[in-house]
């Protein structure tokens, strides 16, 4: 028996288009809903109390008026074009660091990652620190290293950052005047148990994030995010059409928790990158286990990983499995062992164990 998550899936191959959706006026862009839930339409989701609802629906009438105006209407096809810039040669593994607490040393590995919004003053927005040194120092990490601010994270600074407005301009010149290797766009939420309305909304401030993020000069990964094949099928036409894409983003670690999500998810990043036909950068959050399959489709595949820093903070020290995999041993109590030393043989190890399998070559006579 399908479980109750499960029926909100949308599956156009084992379900018919909902009956409400056929007269939507919207459907055109939303390509309507194809579930097990037994739903009239994506109405049948709304709460009814509009005065506590945060949702973009149509039954809040004033409400969803501004938030459609706010983006300009759900179409992708108006995001401003920009000029190509050039993809980032990422490593395999990019550890995502966030603070410089507990720790005395310079952190170095190939590239770092940082959350955008751990680099910005919450009472103005605009960034924290004065140079790539003042940052680097802050956060304890080389200078040498080749820096992603990654903008994934829960709504709550995805929100700060949309009611930024204008200063979100400012802010990016700022990164880009530091001088980092890449950024990601906002990974605005969708949700399988909402009005459709909410989703096409934040998938256009996705497209609006990451054109500006790309029009001020840094290499910016759009993030993807997609509830129903309608969505992928938006985003391949999007990116297919638009060559100065050439980074995505993904994050596996909430709604791909599910197995058979996690292949839906995994097949549709294929697919994109199979249709467009030219090689793409895929910067994911988890899905350790579907890697291998995406470096089929992908130029690149990077993972940034929290896992090495917050382990190292817990007091906790890798080991690698004979057979792969990776067990880990808490050393509280150990005072000899300090947090830069665990942060760094716990980034290595990971990243051992990440290592893309070495290309075959046929034996040579």
């Amino acid at each position: 028996m399908a479980s109750n998550a499960s029926k909100l899936f949308d599956d156009p191959d084992r379900h018919p288009l909902s009956l409400g959706c056929t007269a939507c006026p919207h459907k055109r862009v939303c390509g309507g809903i194809h579930v097990g839930s037994g739903v009239f339409d994506c109405l049948d989701y709304c709460c009814r109390v509009p005065t506590r609802c945060d949702s973009v629906c149509v039954r809040s009438v004033d409400s969803f008026v501004d938030r459609v105006h706010e983006i300009g209407g759900f179409s992708l096809d108006d995001i401003p074009r920009t000029q190509p810039v050039s993809p980032p040669r990422l490593p395999a593994l990019v550890p995502l660091v966030y603070h410089g607490s507990s720790r005395h040393s310079s952190f170095y590995a190939p590239a770092v990652a940082l959350s955008l919004y751990s680099l910005l003053d919450r009472a103005t927005g605009e960034l924290k620190y004065s140079n790539r040194e003042h940052l680097c120092e802050a956060f304890r990490v080389s200078t040498q290293a080749a820096l992603l601010v990654t903008g994934t994270h829960d709504d709550r600074p995805l929100e700060r950052w949309w009611a930024l407005g204008p200063i979100r301009k400012k802010t990016l010149g700022q990164l880009a005047e530091i001088g980092i290797a890449a950024i990601t766009s906002p990974n605005y939420s969708l949700f399988s148990d909402t009005p459709r309305w909410d989703d096409l909304h934040a998938q256009k401030r996705i497209a609006i994030t990451w054109q500006e993020m790309q029009s001020a000069g840094l290499p910016a990964g759009l993030h993807v995010n997609a509830r129903t094949a309608a969505d992928w099928c938006r985003w391949r036409g999007f990116v297919r059409n638009r060559p100065e894409v050439s980074v995505l983003a993904f994050e596996f670690a909430t709604g791909a928790r599910y197995a058979k999500r996690l292949l839906w998810y995994t097949n549709h990043l294929r697919k994109l990158a199979d249709d467009v036909g030219r090689p793409l950068t895929l910067v994911i959050r988890g899905g350790a286990a579907v890697v291998s399959q995406l470096r089929d489709s992908y130029a690149s595949v990077c993972s940034v990983d929290p896992t090495p820093f917050i382990k190292a903070v817990k007091r906790q020290r890798a080991k690698l499995r004979e057979h792969g995999g990776i067990d880990w041993h808490s050393m509280a109590g150990n005072g000899s062992m300090s947090v830069d030393e665990l942060f760094g043989h716990n980034y290595l190890t990971v990243a051992r164990d990440r290592l893309p399998p070495r290309p075959r070559y046929p034996d040579r006579n």
